[in-house]
């Protein structure tokens, strides 16, 4: 008869196994790996490799185990020249470190024994630490600094592959004493990007070049909890030269402290705290991107455009040298919620105003990118634009009298997908063309005038959301972890 691994888990407890078949109520059972029969008897002058050999999984390094070998090889002929019995690894003698083992050889014949022997390299992470931690156990804890999920995820994981695990405990102090070097790592890429752009710079001979930011933090969006204040704040600035739009800078501040336990203590330096509780995080934006941009300067680098979200922080800058542009993602989308405010009469149903604000918006974009397409020079654009501002109302009313020359989505006959005619008052069409000028009057086109968005800060933010479990709004780590953005 075989005995299972049973896994057993619930609300309340984490993982456990257990030598037993019967399933409880409100548990959900896994069958795992099948354990050995037991032994009937046993002899410690000559152990049964049916019983106690080692079975499972293990990660291991290839180096340590043929050096392993070698060792083994050369004992065992130097004490028993003439023993040519099998050898196996006794699970008794096994020693696991987390994922990593150190394991014994045993001959049945001569009783040899090797005692165990660590089948994993060793890293010093600090000056206290006297051997070292599994090189495996820290590539562990590097995975979860920079991609999302739990520590319970890389243990199940473990468990599912029959290899050794680590526990979170453990996981844990090491992603801590990891995350210092991951930190310099991180600044050591900045100023890399840093030297790269302004190499190319000199080599395109270029005087200033523009740079995105935007700014997150880690309350929830308005309306899902919007009465909770933010705590954590990072305000990353990349390089919009070339296509790969490199991260030149990254400035953060966070209210949460976690050195006193007292109030009568102060706080360490290494405290992750930067900005006393009761100051609200929001006009410390101009503050960081003040610093990244002085960051960039000092590298080398001369920035003439700066591209934000409008935000008065950024907008209000003080610098004349620099021009401010902004971002076509954050002004449709502020053109979509001005949709909504008009509550328009044809548009009193919510699906109907959805459908709308998203052909508005579709519209716009698009002769906002076909245009600058065709019109290479400013001026040309500006003027086109204008006459564009003024046609879509009555295009998307059904007079298609001036689209012909004016308007690139509508063409007779070869009409794009998202343009819909709409029957509309005249008291909808004043508020819609509203809606148009906000995102296409003359102001707002200068305002957008190379069409550059921070998508590239966007994508960073969202992937800290990932990895950082302590921010309000991830919701794709569902167990609690380390906040590594402090």
């Amino acid at each position: 008869m075989v005995t299972y691994h049973i896994m057993m888990k619930n609300n309340y407890t984490s993982f456990c196994r257990n030598k037993q078949n019967i399933f409880s109520t409100g548990l959900t059972a896994t069958i795992l790996r099948p354990l050995p029969a037991p032994a009937l008897s046993e002899s410690p002058q000559k152990p049964n490799t049916n019983q106690e050999e080692a079975t499972g999984h293990r990660i291991i390094n290839v180096e340590t185990l043929i050096e392993f070998i070698n060792d083994t090889n050369d004992e065992h002929h130097l004490k028993t020249p003439g023993c040519r019995s099998k050898l196996f690894f006794p699970a008794k003698m096994e020693v696991f470190l987390g994922m990593s083992s150190s394991m014994a050889i045993w001959c049945t014949k001569c009783q040899f024994k090797k005692e165990p022997y660590a089948l994993y390299r060793r890293l010093k992470l600090d000056d206290n630490s006297q051997r070292g931690h599994s090189e495996i156990n820290v590539r562990m804890a590097a995975y979860h600094t920079t991609h999302p999920g739990s520590y319970q995820d890389s243990i199940e994981f473990g468990v599912y592959m029959d290899t050794p695990t680590i526990t979170e405990c453990g996981l844990s102090r090491i992603v801590n004493k990891v995350k210092e070097p991951m930190l310099q790592l991180g600044l050591d890429t900045m100023a890399d990007n840093c030297r790269k752009t302004a190499e190319i710079t000199k080599f395109l001979n270029v005087k200033g070049i523009p740079v995105g930011t935007d700014t997150a933090y880690n309350n929830p969006p308005k309306g899902r909890g919007f009465q909770q204040n933010g705590t954590q704040s990072t305000t990353p600035m990349h390089e919009m030269l070339t296509r790969k739009q490199l991260v030149l800078s990254l400035e953060s501040y966070s209210q949460i402290c976690t050195c006193v336990k007292n109030r009568n203590e102060q706080c360490k330096e290494s405290c992750p705290a930067n900005i006393p509780k009761g100051y609200c995080l929001g006009s410390f934006e101009k503050q960081a991107s003040i610093k990244n941009l002085d960051k960039i300067k000092s590298a080398g680098i001369n920035v003439d455009t700066i591209v934000a979200d409008g935000t008065h922080q950024i907008m209000s800058h003080k610098d004349e040298s620099i021009k401010r542009e902004e971002c076509i993602v954050h002004r449709s989308r502020g053109q979509k919620r001005k949709i909504f405010s008009l509550k328009l009469a044809i548009a009193k149903n919510t699906k109907v105003c959805t459908k709308l604000s998203n052909n508005v918006v579709e519209r716009c974009k698009a002769e906002m990118t076909i245009a600058r397409r065709k019109f290479i020079d400013n001026a040309a654009y500006i003027k086109h634009m204008a006459e564009v501002c003024k046609g879509l109302v009555p295009c998307m009313r059904g007079d298609h009298a001036k689209c012909k020359n004016t308007l690139f989505t509508c063409r007779k006959g070869q009409r794009l997908t998202g343009q819909l005619e709409w029957s509309m008052l005249a008291a909808d069409a004043s508020k819609l063309q509203e809606a148009i000028d906000y995102k296409l009057s003359a102001d707002r086109i200068i305002q957008q005038l190379y069409l550059r968005s921070t998508n590239k800060t966007e994508a960073l933010h969202k992937r800290m959301q990932r990895l950082n479990p302590k921010w309000k709004t991830n919701r794709s780590t569902p167990q609690p972890s380390c906040c590594y953005f402090r």
